[in-house]
């Protein structure tokens, strides 16, 4: 007569208590997640406990791991969190109130997550292409009910707060146009006190004039160069070139920085992102001109050296920019592409002369 032996898997974990329910945390091998997981994607909503696969999402993940091992850089990937759908988790524990010990899941039942389901196909596709022998940590309930399962889903997300684009693009060590203009900042002094790395837009009672985001945008823009490029001494030197010029046309000194509060950027456009985009259009149009870098900042040093401090001031008066990218009936300022677009010209038209003289 044959044994009716029962298979599991037999994990080492940590098991602890959060709101009443057992939960553990355990580390398994990569590599192993296609035959531990089953993958909630069922075509009815409310039959799962996740959202639906968006398979670009999961393939932008194993890209980045793929890349990060490549090129022998470090990755990070959070935890999975999900859910033992049986009664018969063992879990033996060893010593005496160690918390850790052998975590036994049944081969047969099903393990679904509700958090972490794009990371973990990204994971199994990047298992296939790659010979990894890394491991993903993964916090697990037990014989969890579909309801509480989509509202722990539901929790996690409406919980979740993500980061600015500012603060991801100043944090991103990879990204070479986020090198560049962080470079450019820390070169030029009479700016880089006054950048917000935060905030995509400067808060209204904030220290900061210029947000990170922002310069980055412009700076990406100016510089379309080749990867091989991007960082070249040359490129730098004319970022700080660029920008330094783009200080002087303002009006930015060391001095003067302080008195730029949040009351005098209600009133002048100088700081707001889409005038610094702006500037950036206007640059892209004088190296159709003048093809030189160095010429174009000759250029805009020699148009803010003729200017006076009125004729300054009144050009980038909020006022004066109705109808380019302030709203002429509302008086608020649009930042869209268009506007960006059209305030570049704008500025164009002042730096050659045409306008504010």
């Amino acid at each position: 007569m044959l044994e009716n032996k029962k298979y599991t898997w037999n994990i080492p974990a940590i098991r602890f208590i959060q709101s009443g329910r057992i939960q553990y945390s355990l580390v398994v091998s990569m590599r192993s997640l296609k035959r531990l997981l089953a993958f909630d994607n069922s075509q009815y909503v409310m039959s799962r406990s996740q959202r639906e696969l968006n398979k670009n999402r999961a393939k932008k993940i194993s890209l980045y791991l793929i890349g990060s091992f490549d090129n022998k850089t470090s990755y990070m990937i959070p935890p999975l969190v999900g859910n033992i759908d049986s009664n018969e988790v063992e879990f033996d524990e060893i010593g005496n109130d160690t918390r850790m010990g052998i975590l036994k899941i049944p081969m047969d039942s099903d393990i679904t997550l509700f958090d972490g389901q794009h990371r973990a196909c990204g994971i199994v596709e990047f298992c296939k292409q790659r010979d990894v022998n890394d491991s993903i940590s993964i916090t697990l309930t037990e014989n969890l009910d579909l309801e509480t399962r989509q509202q722990f889903f539901s929790d996690i997300n409406s919980n979740a707060s993500k980061p600015s684009a500012a603060i991801n693009l100043a944090y991103n060590n990879r990204e070479d146009y986020s090198h560049l203009t962080r470079y450019w900042i820390r070169e030029v002094k009479v700016i880089s006190e006054w950048v917000d790395y935060e905030h995509n837009v400067i808060l209204g009672k904030s220290d900061m004039l210029v947000s990170f985001k922002a310069l980055y945008d412009a700076t990406k823009r100016i510089f379309n160069v080749s990867t091989e490029e991007i960082l070249s001494e040359v490129t730098k030197s004319q970022a700080v070139a660029i920008w330094n010029s783009w200080a002087y046309l303002i009006g930015l000194t060391e001095v003067n920085g302080r008195n730029y509060d949040s009351d005098y950027r209600k009133e002048y456009i100088k700081f707001h992102g889409v005038l610094i985009n702006a500037f950036s259009f206007a640059v892209c149009e004088l190296l159709k001109e003048k093809k030189e870098i160095n010429e174009v900042v000759a250029k805009i040093n020699g148009a803010a050296m003729m200017m006076d401090e009125t004729k300054r001031e009144t050009f980038f008066l909020i006022e004066n920019w109705k109808g380019i990218c302030v709203d002429p009936e509302r008086g608020t300022i649009k930042a869209d592409l268009k506007s960006q677009r059209a305030a570049g010209g704008h500025l164009l038209s002042f730096i050659n002369g045409h306008v504010g003289s």
